[in-house]
């Protein structure tokens, strides 16, 4: 399995120069219905980035984008299309700045958030320094479906630690 990078910036990211984790994996999924999601992860000195996208249209309420990471704590990340709920051990967080965000681009219309948070809040995230995780995309509207990028050794349960891949923090 390889590793995604969390890449560490001295600066602000320009997002568009960082690599993009893509959701693939559906594997309940019996029909042809699996949104594309995308997600990436940097950290500067201050600030910890998370920006989350779907291909959907149009989204419906049920739809979620879920970034989990996992070191000695769990920051769980959902985003829906009218709001975004952060975590830390089940605990609300408040971000820095949270800020939703729709477009069209070549490949159709989206909608997706940004979140920036204190970038200590995991611990320093050191080059090298590994954490645990995935990203998700799911519903459970009428178009239900559970898509992850890294793939899930039990997709009963999608946000379990057992289906967690590895990112690791490298200087960009």
């Amino acid at each position: 399995m390889t590793e995604f990078p969390i890449c560490r910036l001295k600066t602000r990211p320009q997002f568009d120069t960082l690599p993009v984790m893509k959701v693939t994996q559906y594997p309940l999924e019996p029909r042809d219905y699996k949104p594309f999601a995308q997600g990436l992860l940097a950290v500067d000195p201050q600030r910890l980035y998370i920006r989350l996208w779907a291909f959907e249209t149009p989204p419906e309420p049920e739809s979620r984008i879920i970034c989990v990471l996992r070191d000695q704590q769990e920051l769980r990340i959902e985003a829906g299309p009218q709001a975004l709920e952060i975590t830390l051990d089940g605990k609300p967080i408040e971000a820095l700045l949270a800020h939703p965000f729709t477009g069209e681009d070549l490949q159709g219309k989206y909608w997706g958030w940004l979140a920036e948070l204190p970038a200590d809040l995991l611990g320093e995230l050191t080059p090298g320094r590994q954490l645990r995780g995935n990203l998700y995309k799911r519903s459970d509207g009428k178009r239900p479906h559970t898509g992850s990028f890294y793939p899930m050794a039990n997709p009963m349960e999608p946000l379990a630690a057992e289906n967690d891949g590895v990112f690791v923090v490298c200087d960009f």
